[in-house]
């Protein structure tokens, strides 16, 4: 319990460094430089909280990799902890491979599917022009 509690409180700790580096959600309207929001912009916002949710999805599998490396070095000869850091260290690198192979068949499939054209523009990085 003191453990969760220790990440709990680092992830609340180092939320405001994310929100401030990641900078608004929404990026028109009041207040902005630009102009009222359009359509396009409420995909601009599901990107930016997308964007924002893998930059803390990375934070906490770097951290939970640490946790489970501390684990690991202190485990001694008790085998309950050994097996306890080897699956915390396996749950964060089937995570990691989990998201980057999602990435991958998403990239491929609107690659080979026609869907867009390859011409300098990246699916991933959403504008809207003004």
């Amino acid at each position: 319990m003191k453990r969760v509690f220790l990440i709990s409180f680092l992830l609340l700790l180092l939320t405001p460094y994310f929100i401030s580096a990641a900078g608004p959600l929404v990026p028109c309207g009041p207040g902005t430089d630009k102009p009222d929001c359009q359509f396009c912009d409420f995909f601009v916002l599901i990107n930016n909280v997308l964007k924002f949710a893998l930059e803390i999805i990375g934070f906490v599998a770097v951290v939970m990799a640490i946790v489970g490396g501390i684990f690991f070095f202190f485990a001694g000869a008790n085998p309950d902890a050994l097996r306890q850091a080897k699956r915390i260290i396996l749950s964060v690198v089937i995570g990691v491979v989990i998201i980057l192979s999602s990435w991958a068949v998403v990239n491929t499939i609107f690659n080979y599917s026609g869907i867009i054209e390859m011409q300098g523009w990246q699916w991933w990085n959403i504008q809207c022009a003004y």
